[in-house]
């Protein structure tokens, strides 16, 4: 047993290794992450896992021949972590995903939740919640849009037939075509992960949410959605059910921020509540700003009808919106054009323009990744520089 009063093997060291790359923005080697790699993964699994590549799969055949074992043996252990979740477990073999974006989401969407869940959830956000990721965060590398949400039809509603209406009207609905609608029409599967990740782990560690439930999962689009309930961490819905949920989660307050692509292509919708996603504690706390694509429409104010009720404060996840002696101040800086203060303005003071800086999302996830190549690539170095430093 070690001086932090735990026992890990070499192999779970050189595990949280892999784990702390840079290039999978991964958080600095350190006692923290080496109790959490030890929880996921026991001395036994971790020899296997070192075996793994990131993303990419690996058959059960081909590890047993690298470490020279038994295929029924090797095949019975990566099994036992992948029906944990705490290695992916593709057609083609057996992978693993970086600790977050990847792991946190695909151990806990399914939405475990027994004495193991919440250890991992402990040592979890005492990994993410030393700031970290801050390090990957100063260039601009827009991976995620926020996706305006009004114009869904409303729940009990005769018709739900989508369609697309003016952009912008007097009181800033916004119906565009990268807009939640779009999506709404582009696609005919659609489903609910069994919990908001965020959310389930915040509950794990005795947090209560303001806003939402950790029940209140993650919405899926297309072949993600398929893929997430063949696995059995979410369920089919139908669009009229999406609908009836969108409209409910925008009463909540909510943020809906999805991956920066086009609506045809498959998605994942977030909605992000302040006090439980890593998303949105990202913007308000280490510069995750740069991470989100500059949205279609941007706040605008008619300081003339506003009469400083503060009633847009509570409305905002991040904190643009500052009411102090019954003055209120907006920070455009800090704004990424969710619009949910629109809504609540008993004045129409608040309104969404469209906004010079918007850049159309890319069309699939593979043109994504090479749009952000050269920026994230410089995101990386600094952040390996700054570890050097260090």
């Amino acid at each position: 047993m070690d001086a932090n009063g735990s026992n890990r093997h070499p192999v779970q060291v050189a595990l949280a290794q892999k784990f702390c790359s840079v290039w999978l923005l991964g958080p600095p080697p350190g006692p923290a992450v080496e109790r959490l790699v030890a929880h996921l993964f026991p001395a036994e699994d971790a020899e296997l896992a070192l075996e793994l590549p990131m993303y990419r799969q690996r058959s059960a055949a081909v590890v047993a021949r690298r470490l020279g074992r038994d295929p029924a043996e090797v095949e019975a252990g990566l099994s036992r972590m992948a029906e944990r979740s705490t290695i992916f477990d593709g057609r083609k073999g057996y992978a693993l995903l970086p600790l977050v974006p990847g792991q946190f989401e695909y151990l806990l969407m399914g939405g475990g939740g027994d004495d193991w869940y919440r250890t991992y959830a402990e040592l979890f956000e005492e990994v993410f919640g030393s700031g970290y990721a801050s390090a990957y965060t100063r260039a601009h590398v827009p991976v995620v849009r926020t996706v305006a949400a009004t114009g869904v039809p409303a729940s009990g509603a005769s018709s739900r037939e989508i369609t697309i209406e003016q952009p912008v009207d007097a009181r800033g609905k916004v119906a565009d075509d990268d807009a939640l609608l779009a999506m709404l029409r582009a696609h005919d599967q659609f489903g609910m992960l069994n919990v908001c990740q965020c959310r389930q782990a915040r509950h794990l560690t005795g947090h209560r949410c303001r806003q939402a439930a950790p029940a209140d999962g993650c919405l899926i689009f297309g072949a993600f959605a398929a893929s997430s309930v063949e696995k059995g961490k979410g369920r089919a819905v139908s669009r009229d059910e999406i609908c009836d949920i969108i409209e409910r989660r925008r009463g909540q307050r909510l943020v809906f921020l999805a991956g920066n692509v086009a609506p045809e292509s498959p998605n994942v919708l977030c909605t992000c509540c302040e006090c439980c996603c890593h998303a949105l504690q990202l913007v308000n706390e280490w510069g995750g700003q740069h991470w989100l694509a500059p949205p279609r429409f941007q706040l605008a104010m008619d300081e003339s009808r506003c009469d400083h009720c503060g009633l847009c404060r509570p409305a905002c996840g991040t904190h643009a919106h500052e009411v102090k002696r019954k003055v209120h101040t907006f920070h455009p800086e800090l704004c990424i054009g969710c619009g949910n203060c629109v809504d609540s303005c008993p004045q129409g003071a608040l309104m969404l323009e469209p906004n010079r800086g918007y850049r159309r999302p890319a069309r699939s996830f593979t043109h994504l990744g090479a749009r952000v190549a050269p920026s994230a690539g410089l995101a990386l170095l600094r952040a390996r520089g700054v570890r050097r430093r260090d």
